[in-house]
């Protein structure tokens, strides 16, 4: 079965308002970047349970950078510029990439956001793309 971009995204609108938990998996329970960037996949049968269960969770709150960039090399398919149901790597100013959004649309993003404490979609800012180390796209995902 082929997964449609719009069901990558749908997918994880459904996501929204779960509660930020650093190295959470559960939606509606809690969850951080990666258990969403995972749980999204998971959902959709981009890959399986036990696949799911091999991945770290025993990252501290800045996962290790080197580590992150091979597991998502491992997973994911590098890609830019990113499309919507794609993923970009960012990082703070000064800091190392650590953090995943989802690219919802040209104008908008879906994370999950540590300060706001959820799942969040807000606005694509150009910042974004800037503090972007890379984008990756989900394996087996077809246009439309």
């Amino acid at each position: 079965m082929t997964v449609q971009r719009s069901q990558v995204l749908r997918e994880a609108r459904t996501w929204i308002g779960t509660p930020f938990h650093h190295q959470g998996r559960q939606k509606a329970v809690g969850v951080d970047c990666v258990g969403l960037t995972i749980g999204v996949a998971l959902s959709l049968g981009l890959i399986d349970e036990s696949l799911a269960k091999s991945l770290p969770t025993d990252y501290r709150q800045h996962p290790d950078a080197k580590l992150m960039k091979r597991l998502l090399r491992q997973h994911m398919s590098p890609c830019w510029p990113p499309e919507p149901g794609d993923w970009i790597w960012v990082a703070k100013i000064g800091h190392l990439p650590t953090h995943l959004a989802m690219v919802a649309s040209d104008s908008s993003v879906i994370h999950a956001d540590a300060e706001r404490k959820a799942v969040v979609e807000h606005p694509l800012r150009a910042a974004h793309l800037r503090m972007a180390k890379g984008a990756f796209a989900y394996r087996g995902i077809a246009d439309g």
